[in-house]
């Protein structure tokens, strides 16, 4: 008998990388004009992937755009780096992203700052995966995880 079931949030119970790319785009419009998405996050993945954390990173299948909203904290020891590294790898990235686009890097801070509240607004849950939660709790135990605790990890939980 199965007695509980634990299910991964990114891709499965909600809309992760296409709500990233959205965001990403709506970030970049600070540069008034139409951002090339995978420009700018190219030059986002050049900085996660030249930092210290990234092999840990990698390991737990924590991405270069989580890095830009996600707030580590309370995490696990092994990526409490994280917590103190992340404001300052934004604001990088964001300079990175800006640049790349021929937009102005002083709008770093304000793409960083629009990013985080887009994102932490929450993710649209993936409707099949959601029925599915609703009938196996019928039966067994279910909750849900992320790579790393997030305002947005709790709000989709409780929606389940």
């Amino acid at each position: 008998m199965v007695e509980a079931i634990i299910f991964d949030l990114d891709d499965t119970l909600i809309v992760e990388e296409d709500t990233a790319r959205a965001t990403d785009r709506r970030s970049s419009l600070v540069c008034g004009r139409t951002p090339d998405v995978e420009r700018a996050l190219e030059a986002v993945r050049r900085g996660w992937r030249a930092s210290v954390h990234h092999p840990r990173c990698r390991e737990l299948g924590i991405a270069s755009w989580e890095g830009l909203w996600a707030s580590f904290e309370h995490c696990h020891s092994s990526i409490s780096g994280l917590c103190d590294w992340v404001p300052k790898y934004r604001l990088l990235a964001w300079d990175a992203a800006l640049r790349s686009l021929g937009a102005d890097p002083d709008l770093a801070a304000t793409a960083a700052e629009r990013y985080v509240e887009m994102q932490r607004k929450g993710h649209p849950l993936i409707q099949s995966a959601a029925v599915v939660v609703r009938s196996m709790a019928q039966s067994c135990a279910a909750c849900s995880r992320t790579d790393h605790r997030t305002s947005n990890s709790s709000s989709c939980a409780k929606r389940v």
